[in-house]
């Protein structure tokens, strides 16, 4: 019986991004993107990203007796943090995100975080902050899939 992945996919995400992209300069999961919000401040150090669950989807049930078998699709979000100060912050800001995110996609697109996770697909993107302003907040939405299976 497998009713897990095997892994936190949260952290896996974190622990790849930080390795592969050094131009990160901080890191957290979804509750230090709460507390962010919550509390109306930036990170410390930018650029940063959070790594954000968008929940889980199952399919049904491939089996009609017996075993259950059901493929799980586990969506994860990486808000990309970045801000500049000064004359022309914002488009400082725009051109730091616009380096990062080939990199990000490069690190998570056809990556497993391993247990029984296949390799991750972009499935969206999308930008957080309106246009002008000197902090840019992005998400990029990222899925994978495992079985669930119980005998």
């Amino acid at each position: 019986m497998s009713a897990n992945p095997g892994i936190d996919i949260m952290t896996a995400v974190q622990a790849r991004l930080l390795g592969q992209v050094a131009a990160y300069k901080s890191s957290g999961i979804a509750d230090d993107f709460a507390e962010l919000i919550r509390e109306g401040s930036m990170p410390h150090q930018v650029p940063a990203f959070y790594v954000v669950s968008r929940g889980d989807r199952g399919a049904k049930n491939t089996h009609g007796t017996g075993a259950h078998v059901q493929k799980i699709t586990t969506r994860i979000a990486v808000v990309t943090v970045t801000y500049r100060k000064g004359s022309r912050a914002a488009a400082k800001a725009m051109q730091d995100l616009w380096e990062l995110l080939p990199l990000e996609l490069g690190a998570l697109a056809g990556w497993s975080p391993g247990g029984s996770y296949e390799p991750l697909s972009l499935t969206s993107r999308e930008q957080l902050s309106s246009p002008g302003q000197s902090a840019v907040f992005h998400m990029s939405e990222y899925a994978t899939s495992w079985h669930l299976r119980r005998t």
